[in-house]
């Protein structure tokens, strides 16, 4: 909502004002600098999918704004594993949901997660 806003906010103004070129650069190069990195929390946060599109778009510098590329690499190595508890409940509510078995019946155990991966 607000990074949209503010973008489309400083399309217009820089269209009303007819601002030249190299103002228009630094003017979107400032504007990606400040919300790359709260575009990079909204995907931790969300995590799932989120979290691949922002690995996609981290390796599409012909595509997104450099300073978006930056930031968003760390989803390439850096991604921190989901709680243990939480994981565990998921796979626990899903088994009974979708094939009505029981956790217990399907895993001996289930240890702490290495890391974050696609699955």
């Amino acid at each position: 909502g607000p990074i949209v806003v503010h973008y489309r906010f400083t399309q217009v103004w820089m269209n009303m004002n007819e601002s030249p070129p190299e103002v228009r650069k630094r003017t979107w190069e400032k504007l990606h600098g400040i919300h790359a990195p709260t575009g990079l929390s909204v995907i931790l946060k969300l995590r799932g999918l989120y979290v691949k599109i922002g690995q996609v778009l981290s390796a599409r510098a012909d595509f997104m704004p450099l300073q978006y590329v930056n930031c968003f690499m760390t989803l390439q190595d850096s991604v921190p594993p989901w709680p243990t508890k939480e994981a565990e409940n998921i796979v626990r509510e899903e088994l009974q949901m979708s094939q009505g078995l029981n956790f217990d019946d399907v895993f001996e155990s289930f240890g702490e997660a290495l890391g974050s991966a696609s699955t």
